[in-house]
């Protein structure tokens, strides 16, 4: 008796200090940039192994650099993952085709959180840490077709 409710205490302060400190999804697979307009699509994946980076129809798949996906899930986790789409985006030019439509999608064991819709050129404040970890994994021969 004394062990069920000992176990019944401790899962219950891990319940309330998860939500005291705002839970995230427990483990995220896969962090994606996808960014386009009339005539250009592009995207930035990135897996705890791979990076896949499309260019229209040019695709360039590699291994993650050494730390990267490190950096990328701790700036990830920076964010309450599960309000993405709550982030306010103040610039509205891929409205009119002045700028890429841009989203950030992160994909947890939970479930799929992703952004409203943004400039490519002028994300959220909060979205602009992980954007330049995004664009970091972009191999050099590429690096010219994503400004």
């Amino acid at each position: 008796m004394y062990y069920s409710a000992a176990l019944f205490s401790a899962f219950l302060l891990l319940e309330a200090s998860a939500s005291f400190w705002g839970s995230n999804p427990a483990t995220i697979v896969k962090i994606k940039l996808t960014e386009s307009t009339r005539g250009t699509y592009r995207f930035i994946e990135v897996t705890p192994n791979n990076r896949t980076i499309l260019f229209n129809e040019e695709k360039e798949s590699l291994p993650v650099k050494s730390g990267a996906w490190a950096r990328l899930t701790k700036e990830a986790t920076k964010l309450s993952i599960k309000e993405l789409d709550q982030i306010v985006v103040t610039s509205k030019r891929h409205q009119v085709d002045a700028a890429l439509h841009a989203t950030i999608t992160i994909i947890t064991t939970e479930g799929r959180y992703t952004t409203s819709t943004f400039d490519h050129n002028a994300p959220p404040e909060e979205l602009l840490a992980l954007k330049a970890c995004l664009y970091r994994q972009i191999p050099p021969k590429m690096r010219d077709r994503f400004h």
